[in-house]
């Protein structure tokens, strides 16, 4: 399931702004003014999901290009805060 999730068509949300190497299971929400994305992220050199973080972004009633711009933001913040120091 992890590369299932890990190889979507929507890649402009949580994993765009990480570093490259980066693997991000995450499945996206978008409807009327709520856009959101869920996901687990696995640092490069992760094995699994035991050695990623989870991180679930939500938005509601702004633009769409607010909340991709809101997510982004977070997604980036949250790896700096949780993954490994050697993979930042």
């Amino acid at each position: 399931m992890l590369d299932i999730m890990t190889g979507t068509s929507f890649e402009d949300r949580l994993p765009e702004p990480l570093p490259a190497g980066t693997r991000v299971a995450h499945k996206i929400g978008s409807w009327e003014t709520t856009f959101s994305d869920a996901g687990i992220v696995l640092p490069e050199g992760a094995d699994g999901a035991d050695e990623g973080y989870y991180v679930v972004v939500f938005s509601e009633g702004v633009p769409e290009g607010v909340a991709r711009e809101t997510i982004r933001d977070v997604s980036l913040e949250a790896y700096r805060t949780l993954a490994p120091p050697d993979s930042r």
